[in-house]
């Protein structure tokens, strides 16, 4: 009796534990019942969501890769934005199917804004689910690391030159006289436009002028005494120990049509100082290490021999070295400047700026730009015998040169109105 008491007990508990399985299983049905739609509902919002995701991915690479082209100037990409012919025209760039990778379809086209302001616009469209992204990109000029302007022209308060002396131009920048020009014997071969302003209209001595292109006179008239002669364009004017004045009236009857009269916007032009024109800077001392960009003040006597050496890797032609020559300083530089490699001329990575009444000694094949008042002066160093060359830019008093070589002045122009690049905007989302 006992035994068979206790097995009652047994099928009892299993009979419980069914039903309650039974009870548990018919509640989860119920709520599986109630809640099927609502995660049928999150499953498809979720699918949505990274379908968009995709398609706003999609869409950013696009534009992240053709703005690239655009900036890195790309040919293709450059060719094809030039050919939008007005503001508000676009390039409609192919379709490009993704769709095996899961990326969807992309489309691009480039708007026009202005002459040098385009917006790139992508439009990617995964299963059905789209976003457009925007980004303009616009052409603007650096102002350049220093504001370097390049001089307008060879420019000398006074020339001076005895027989032996003068100089030669390589091209056709033009040659500067401020104040007084005298030729006793002296040659000039200048290979552009010759400017004397309204200091200086007196051109006389036994010396010969050979000018390829225009002379400009502050007055319109010249006085030429001596055994002179000025060749223009090839034309010969010449007059012997009488004085030759030549006006340059309003009719087309000139007596040399190939002498102007100076403007003051052309004077003005000449005598401007650039904006990179320094009177303060770190004071220089022997084997000082100069920094592109930076200004270095000297004073009294100073002799260098190679001052390339102190050039700190920052020294470029586009971020060149200032040296500041305080008035009545001298600097001797006894090894040529940058002189050309392998044929091959370089640019000027150094800026002399003379104060009032100082010096500069440069050996020749030397390139530097060197700026200076009407007092000072620039000797230019050789003792080979053969022609000096010069190159760069030079606004000085007067120019020397040893042993009665001639100079040749070479124009090598500092690239410092800046530089044209591309600049991209932010990402902005669009419709199109």
């Amino acid at each position: 009796m006992k035994l068979f008491r206790n097995n009652n007990r047994g099928n009892g508990k299993k009979g419980s534990t069914l039903i309650s399985v039974l009870v548990v299983t018919t509640i989860l049905s119920l709520f599986l019942v109630t809640l099927q739609p609502i995660m049928f509902n999150y499953a498809a919002r979720s699918i949505d969501e990274r379908n968009m995701k995709q398609a706003d991915f999609s869409a950013r690479s696009a534009n992240r890769a053709i703005v690239s082209g655009i900036v890195s100037e790309n040919t293709a990409l450059i060719n094809g934005i030039n050919s939008i012919p007005t503001d508000g025209s676009s390039l409609m760039l192919s379709d490009f199917d993704f769709g095996r990778t899961g990326m969807g379809t992309v489309e691009a086209k480039i708007l026009r804004l202005d002459s040098n302001k385009f917006s790139v616009i992508t439009r990617a469209t995964v299963n059905n689910k789209q976003r457009t992204i925007a980004r303009e990109v616009s052409k603007v000029t650096t102002e350049g690391t220093t504001g370097v302007d390049a001089l307008p022209a060879f420019y000398f308060s006074t020339i001076n030159y005895k027989s032996g002396g003068g100089f030669t131009t390589s091209n056709k920048i033009p040659v500067v006289v401020g104040k007084n020009l005298t030729l006793n014997g002296g040659l000039l071969d200048i290979a552009g436009d010759l400017y004397i302003l309204p200091d200086s209209n007196n051109f006389k001595g036994n010396s010969t002028i050979y000018l390829k292109g225009s002379l400009y006179i502050g007055d319109g008239s010249f006085d030429i005494s001596g055994n002179a002669e000025i060749y223009i364009k090839g034309t010969q004017y010449t007059k012997n120990n009488s004085a030759i004045t030549s006006s340059v009236p309003t009719n087309n009857d000139r007596y040399c049509p190939d002498i102007y009269r100076v403007t003051s916007e052309m004077e003005n032009s000449f005598n401007s100082e650039p904006n990179w024109v320094r009177s303060n800077g770190t004071s220089y001392d022997n084997g000082t290490n100069l920094e592109g960009g930076k200004y270095y003040v000297m004073t009294g006597r100073n002799t260098i021999s190679n001052i390339t050496s102190q050039f700190d890797s920052s020294v470029t032609p586009d971020n060149p070295v200032f040296i500041i020559l305080k008035e009545d300083s001298r600097l001797t530089v006894s090894n040529a400047i940058d002189p050309p490699s392998g044929g091959i001329v370089k640019n000027p990575r150094i800026a002399f700026i003379l104060e009032d009444n100082a010096y500069i000694y440069l050996e020749n094949k030397t390139s530097s730009i060197i700026y200076g008042t009407s007092n000072t002066r620039l000797y230019v160093e050789n003792n080979n015998n053969e022609s000096s060359n010069l190159y760069g830019q030079i606004h000085v008093g007067r120019m020397y040169h040893s042993n009665n070589n001639p100079i040749i002045l070479n124009y090598k122009a500092v690239v410092a109105t800046g530089l044209d690049t591309w600049k991209a905007g932010l990402f902005t989302r669009t419709t199109y």
